[in-house]
């Protein structure tokens, strides 16, 4: 992996205008020298020593399920690394009680949990999001809006378990299921090294996690070399 490095002469001012990652304009993670302190910038310009959280936007159509999942395993997982969001292009008003029925079962807090529309996140005063994820195939397909800050993307496409029919019990095992599959997606996304990998490496290895299924898949199966 290609690191840029640079050197300035103590000036802790000019060294944060001149040279965060995102205004170099530049595919690969930047390492500064400043004052004899070595600092690593992740490909959002943000230093890894000042610990602020990555925000992360999970997409689907009604925002009741599967979302939510995600917006909860990540803020679980990323052990405050990862600030999860959710919302939905057609909410449904609230979250499906299987839903929190599921995250109960795994200790997952559910309070203030609510299904939410997307333009909640597009307005003045949103957090700006570093990773927007789509996690159904509808809302793939939708115009999404164009996000402040040029966040990563990716499709993560999971069945709806909203939609199976069929007696509680497969309708439980479907929201097991979907759980399961964005748990472990959201497992590998956390670990990644974000502070080695340029723009376009993530990108791959973004896309990568949407071929990840119930199975957990072997490091080498994941590109790791």
């Amino acid at each position: 992996m290609v690191t840029r490095a640079f050197l300035i002469g103590g000036n802790e001012a000019r060294t944060s205008t001149l040279l965060r990652a995102h205004e170099m304009k530049t595919d690969v993670p930047v390492t500064m020298v400043l004052a004899n302190h070595h600092l690593n910038y992740n490909i959002f310009g943000i230093p890894y020593m000042n610990n602020q959280p990555l925000n992360v936007l999970f997409l689907c159509t009604g925002n009741s399920a599967r979302s939510i999942f995600a917006e909860c395993l990540v803020n679980h997982l990323g052990q405050g690394r990862f600030r999860g969001h959710s919302a939905g292009s057609h909410p449904k008003g609230g979250v499906h009680p299987l839903t929190i029925r599921e995250l109960q079962r795994h200790g997952l807090p559910t309070d203030g949990l609510r299904s939410k529309e997307v333009v909640e996140f597009e307005g003045a005063g949103s957090p700006q999001m570093h990773f927007v994820f789509t996690v159904c195939d509808q809302a793939a397909a939708e115009v999404c809006p164009i996000w402040p800050g040029h966040p990563m993307t990716a499709h993560w496409g999971v069945e709806d378990p909203v939609a199976v029919n069929g007696d509680n019990r497969v309708k439980e095992t479907a929201f097991t299921k979907a759980f399961q599959m964005l748990r472990n997606r959201i497992a590998i996304f956390v670990a990644l090294p974000l502070e080695s990998l340029g723009k376009s490496e993530l990108k791959e290895k973004l896309n990568e996690i949407s071929h990840v299924g119930l199975a957990v898949p072997e490091p080498t199966e994941m590109g790791d070399r």
